[in-house]
């Protein structure tokens, strides 16, 4: 019988100040008050004191948790470092979820969530059981499409099994942006496609700017989206914001592989050069699986690229390749004569330069991404062609996340350049991007960042290779 581990410290990609982080997205998203703490009425909520930073009085806000509080933190401070949050709370009026009893009063209808999971530095929001009988309603005539209501019972094709995350169906933007069509010929300049020494279609990005990240309604809307899933506001809020600014960014020309790198693509690198993965050294790989009737992540022994599932399974050719560390995919794409894609490039070739929320516009559908856990695993690369962005790529939201070259830092949308950005110059994680079969409607947004060390590798990460024009 094959042997698991449950993750620990030791354990590739889970790194302590994300656990730390995230440990509250456990507990219903409210802070325990006392009697002395809550707030009845909005004159009864005092403004900043004398001396009293913008900190301290956050702090002061977020513990009374009322919707007189956060009203008062915009009117002191409506430039404020938490306005997204506030907001985020105001839109969602949701006191009523968020009250504590006291003195026995009657308690006001909770969230029942299951625990979140934490990996490769990231979250999946939970699963919400039962949100009772309150009813959460937007305040603006336009919501955002992350606040809008389902327009279907089922997000996924397959329900999720038990205990797995799960996500809201999201109906377009007021203004949708049509399917994506070929790009005028006039404007693309070099050859539109070429063919890699590894075999791979290779397809060209044409020289521009594009608007990269997201602004404060995107974020403050996913933010909303995500405490109405069960997560904590603040580290909601915090895990979104290192997607703004939206900033417009001017890119080279250049190429991208069409798909993922599969498995028999990386069997001809190993096989060129004898080449041994971070997981195979290691003996054991880092899944995302069901143990006990839950989803979560454990150690396998034996899970590498060769063995996705561990000893006894076999890797499918057409499959992406995983268990592969950002180093292991940099190995690859330079002896394909290639390079991973900046963080920049990635994030053009997925969104183009309309702005649009997914690779295949506003709207999301079920059928053009493999995440949600609708399928519970992989699937062969370009296999629905009506997932292409506007550039031709398939699956640049779900089936693997992916590597690409940057470093991570939260705050580099701040202080990047506006021309051929190339991330910090050194740091401890490296970004990857698109998310994952496992992964939420917020995880494949075209504008969602995330990042881990590069040695890295688990069942639901992978990569594709870009390549600079001469």
């Amino acid at each position: 019988m094959t042997m698991t581990r449950q993750t620990s410290a030791r354990a590739a990609g889970l790194h302590l100040v994300w656990m730390a982080a995230f440990a509250s997205l456990i507990a219903v998203p409210h802070m325990a008050r006392t009697q002395e703490t809550v707030v009845t009425s909005a004159s009864s909520f005092l403004p900043p004191g004398q001396g009293e930073d913008e900190l301290a009085y956050w702090r002061r806000v977020y513990a009374t948790n009322t919707r007189a509080s956060f009203e008062e933190y915009l009117r002191h401070f409506p430039k404020g470092r938490f306005i997204d949050v506030a907001r985020a709370a105001l839109e969602l009026q949701l006191d009523a979820a968020w009250a504590t009893p006291v003195d026995g009063a009657q308690s006001a209808p909770r969230r029942q969530v299951s625990a979140p999971t934490l990996a490769n530095g990231s979250f999946a929001v939970p699963q919400v059981a039962s949100i009772g009988a309150v009813e959460h309603t937007t305040a603006t005539a336009t919501p955002h499409p992350l606040l809008a209501a389902p327009t279907s019972p089922n997000q996924t094709s397959l329900p999720p099994t038990n205990a797995t995350p799960q996500a809201v169906d999201l109906p377009s933007r007021t203004a949708t942006v049509p399917d994506p069509v070929p790009l005028d010929p006039a404007r693309r300049g070099p050859v539109p496609a070429v063919f890699a020494p590894d075999g791979a279609t290779m397809l060209l990005v044409a020289a521009g700017d594009f608007l990269m990240g997201s602004d404060q309604a995107d974020v403050g809307a996913a933010t909303a989206w995500c405490v109405q899933a069960g997560g904590d506001l603040r580290m909601c809020s915090e895990f979104f914001r290192r997607e703004v600014p939206r900033r417009r960014v001017t890119l080279d020309n250049f190429y991208i592989d069409q798909d993922e790198v599969t498995n028999a693509q990386f069997e001809q690198f190993v096989r060129a050069t004898q080449y041994q993965t971070a997981a195979e050294r290691d003996g054991r790989g880092n899944l995302w699986q069901s143990l006990g009737g839950t989803w979560q992540w454990a150690m396998l022994e034996g899970a590498n690229w060769r063995m996705p599932g561990g000893r006894g399974t076999h890797a499918q050719p057409a499959h992406p390749v995983v268990h592969v560390s950002w180093n292991d995919a940099t190995a690859y794409c330079t002896w394909a004569g290639k390079r991973l894609p900046t963080e920049a490039e990635w994030e053009k070739a997925a969104r183009g330069d309309d702005n649009r929320l997914f690779p295949w516009g506003n709207a999301w559908q079920d059928d053009r991404a493999n995440g949600l856990m609708a399928r519970q695993a992989t699937l062969p690369v370009g296999s629905v062609p009506s997932r292409k962005s506007p550039y031709g790529l398939n699956d640049m939201a779900g089936n693997v996340a992916e590597w690409v070259n940057d470093w991570f830092a939260s705050d580099y949308y701040q202080q990047g350049p506006p021309v051929t950005p190339r991330g910090p110059a050194t740091g401890v994680w490296r970004v990857f991007r698109g998310g994952a079969w496992n992964d939420t409607v917020l995880h494949l947004r075209s504008g969602f960042r995330n990042g881990t060390t590069p040695v890295t590798a688990t069942s639901t990460l992978g990569f594709r290779c870009a390549q600079s024009l001469p």
